[in-house]
């Protein structure tokens, strides 16, 4: 009996120590030969078309982990000309299945994770491209499922997640800074990717969900003169959302500055958008096929101050298109349902080329709902009118509301607009008559004021209804003063000859103001609007044989 227990000690003790045997033997020898080969093999499965180093590459069979260190990339593999380059400091890949080591082309991963990468990207300045054909055979051109064809037969990831990402892009032309994307934290969840997936989605692969957050990034406007900056930015894939907690248009230039930096006349604007939030908004079908479909934008604490040097030259005569030619012409297949604009303020400031000095229009309180936003082809023949609707408090304190219509489905720019304003002094008007046409209002009361406005990319026709009583004006001599004896004959004459006291004059009919104006194409939509109105507005203050049929 004891040499029966002896017996099975010892083949206890021999199994043992065969066990301790191979382990050491998997771990000092096989192992790291396992390693690797698997480490080979995940080279050639997955990095792509690319050329890439790095400092260390390690492989921990037991736990199904790789690790990558220092790693500088650039794409593509085979050109001279590099697009992409960039460098990470460290990418984790755990829960690999060893079956990618016999060459198992059906490959799952648990999680990867990217430390610290640093992207930079060069682009063309070029236009963009003018067609949503053009667009979807751009998207379908760059197909991420390409990077792995032939490689792999699908790749399923539970998660991918990028902590602190940095990217760059620079222009080809120049080498300078277009763009960046700061301290980029990223989360995507469930990837798949397979030939099937990837021909139902352009080239791309499927996922359930994406949560992105980023500390800011800078857009430079090809104008040279501004640059875009965000704040926050959060994206949430499942939720259809996107936040962002400011965009400020941030001039490069203050306004003394601008006549040196540029030698012509063009807008100096300060842009600051407090928040926008972008709801339902479809990010598989911008991912897909790259085209924009959102439900809503909401923009509040939207601040506008723009200024114009009227005292430059004109500079070239550019043709510069009306805004759903523009969009007709954007290059991305766009529909946005809605666009709510909350609490915004409006500033326009003008210097005049005659007196020298500057008036200012201001728009508070200023509030729009914009419905239809699109230039997709059969949008536009299914509803043809993008409408705008408008409430602000002109110069602070006048209520004034109008509404829009853009068709979509001609490149004619055709468009209306419809306003009203009532009951207010006219003299609140003295900080943009005196400085910008030397006329100084001394009384007047304006019952109300309604427009009905057709126009297009050449020409505005309209009629205004302007019913205003005891309207006197004074002149402006160069020096600001209204107290020469000449300016006062000048501001007599006016007012008996030239301007109407009130409208209706007794018991008239009421003028009606004619509204006509030629486009000048190279200017913008506002002055369009602006000069179309004024028009309406001398011909009622000024009697003519035409205002009277």
């Amino acid at each position: 009996m004891v040499k029966k227990n002896n017996r099975g000690l010892v083949l206890f003790l021999k199994i043992s120590v065969l066990i301790f045997g191979f382990f050491l033997l998997l771990v000092f020898a096989i192992n790291p030969t396992l390693e690797k080969m698997l480490a080979k093999q995940i080279e050639l499965k997955l990095l792509g078309n690319f050329n890439y180093t790095y400092e260390s590459l390690e492989v921990d069979l037991w736990t199904g982990s790789v690790a990558f260190k220092e790693i500088k990339w650039s794409f593509p593999k085979d050109s001279t000309a590099v697009e992409q380059e960039g460098s990470i400091e460290k990418i984790s890949i755990n829960g690999i299945a060893l079956r990618i080591l016999l060459g198992d082309t059906d490959i799952k991963i648990d999680k990867i994770l990217f430390d610290n990468p640093e992207m930079l990207l060069r682009i063309s300045d070029n236009a963009p491209l003018k067609d949503s054909v053009e667009q979807k055979d751009k998207y379908i051109k760059f197909s991420f499922y390409s990077l792995f064809q032939g490689k792999i037969n699908s790749l399923r990831i539970r998660s991918i997640s990028i902590k602190n990402g940095n990217a760059t892009w620079i222009s080809l032309a120049d080498n300078k800074v277009r763009r960046t994307i700061k301290n980029a934290q990223l989360q995507v969840d469930d990837i798949e990717l397979d030939a099937e997936i990837a021909e139902a989605n352009n080239g791309w692969f499927s996922l359930s969900n994406v949560h992105l957050d980023c500390a800011g990034g800078e857009l430079f406007l090809p104008d040279s003169l501004h640059k875009i900056k965000t704040g926050k930015i959060h994206l949430d894939y499942k939720g259809s959302a996107i936040t962002i907690d400011s965009i400020v248009l941030v001039p490069l230039y203050a306004k003394s500055e601008m006549s040196r930096a540029y030698k012509f006349e063009i807008d100096w604007i300060d842009l600051l958008a407090e928040r926008v939030d972008i709801s339902a908004i479809d990010l598989h079908t911008l991912m897909v096929e790259g085209k924009v479909r959102i439900a809503n934008v909401l923009v509040e604490g939207l601040s506008l101050n723009a200024f114009r040097d009227k005292t430059l030259d004109q500079g070239p005569k550019n043709y510069l298109p009306l805004p759903q030619v523009s969009l007709k012409n954007l290059g991305v297949n766009i529909k946005i349902d809605s666009v709510n604009i909350k609490n915004a303020t409006i500033i326009y400031e003008e210097r005049n080329e005659k007196t020298k000095k500057s008036g200012t229009v201001s728009f508070t309180k200023l509030n729009a709902q914009i419905y239809h936003i699109t230039n997709d082809s059969i949008s536009c023949i299914q509803t043809p009118t993008a409408k705008m609707r408008v409430n602000t408090k002109l110069m602070g304190k006048i209520d004034l509301n109008v509404d829009f219509g853009f068709v979509l489905n001609n490149d004619k720019g055709d468009h209306w607009l419809k306003g009203s304003i009532k009951d207010f002094d006219l003299k609140m008007f003295n900080p943009v008559c005196e400085p910008l046409s030397s006329v100084s209002i001394r009384s007047g009361k304006v019952e109300k004021i309604n427009f009905d406005v057709r126009l297009n990319d050449h020409v505005a026709d309209g009629k205004m209804t302007f019913l205003y009583s005891d309207l006197k004006i004074d002149m402006l001599d160069e020096n600001y003063s209204k107290s020469s004896r000449k300016i006062k004959t000048i501001s007599f004459l006016a007012n008996t000859f030239l301007v109407k006291k009130s409208n209706p004059s007794g018991k008239k009919e009421p003028r009606i103001g004619i509204i006509h104006f030629e486009r000048l194409k190279e200017k913008s939509i506002f002055h369009f609007w602006s000069k179309s109105l004024l028009t309406g507005v001398k011909s009622t203050l000024i009697s003519t044989e035409e205002n009277k049929k």
